[in-house]
């Protein structure tokens, strides 16, 4: 079991104390990021390609990884060794955040996921350090997807509301538009129905919900969390 991080946006991290999100997907990237870099960069079929054509020796299709092999691998065992996670592994979210200290001490940690309108500086979710963590997702599985391929019900697992005001119903189209969003700018949008990772997890943390100002309350956490925290130590670490 490893530990490591997660960027979430603050609708993402609404979504998990609101218990409507398991699931979330990232672009498959090369493993190697550096070395598919000077090969002309990220983009999937620049440095990784991707054959879903099925065969009696590999029912998933290969992966091709230039910055790890020339050769065809197949998907399953691609997945087991270069997913940036694995089942068993826990995911502390990084959310944006601000700190409260009083001479040099930290006071108080709040999260704008609880307080959007509270008139202050927010940290962005990347500076957050792991002792600020409130939330904590165990990956109880992992798969490789086309983004196109989201049943309804994954995309209502992605924690998508459908706006009555639109009159749309279908979780899946509200996913779209949420996937463009945050990805169509980096080349990712639905349209190129990219290769992407399938994270499904159970939250272990427990969020507070606070008013700001002046109730606002510093996280703690519930059985599971205190658990967790028993037996923390130096773990490996990454980054999703």
């Amino acid at each position: 079991m490893n530990y490591k991080s997660i960027l979430l946006s603050t609708f993402d991290v609404q979504a998990i104390i609101d218990g409507r999100k398991t699931q979330t997907r990232r672009v498959i990237k090369p493993h190697n990021a550096v070395k598919a870099a000077r090969r002309g960069g990220y983009r999937q079929g620049d440095g990784l390609w991707i054959d879903n054509k099925a065969t009696k020796d590999a029912s998933h299709g290969y992966i091709k990884d230039y910055s790890v092999s020339s050769c065809w691998i197949n998907r399953d065992i691609y997945l087991a060794k270069y997913s940036p996670c694995q089942p068993g592994d826990v995911l502390w979210v990084r959310e944006t955040w601000h700190v409260y200290s009083e001479r040099g001490r930290i006071t108080e940690y709040i999260y704008k996921a609880n307080c959007p309108d509270a008139k202050i500086k927010w940290r962005p979710s990347i500076h957050m350090p792991r002792d600020a963590a409130r939330l904590f997702l165990r990956v109880t599985d992992v798969r490789a997807e086309w983004v196109q391929d989201i049943s309804e019900k994954d995309a209502k697992a992605e924690g998508v509301i459908a706006n009555d005001a639109v009159k749309v119903s279908s979780y899946t189209w509200w996913f779209h538009q949420l996937w463009d969003e945050l990805n169509a700018k980096r080349g990712y949008g639905w349209d190129t129905n990219p290769w992407v990772w399938v994270f499904t997890g159970i939250s272990m943390g427990k969020a507070f919900c606070c008013d700001f100002p002046g109730s606002c309350r510093s996280w703690d956490y519930d059985d599971y969390g205190k658990t967790w925290l028993a037996y923390d130590r130096k773990p490996e670490e990454g980054s999703l």
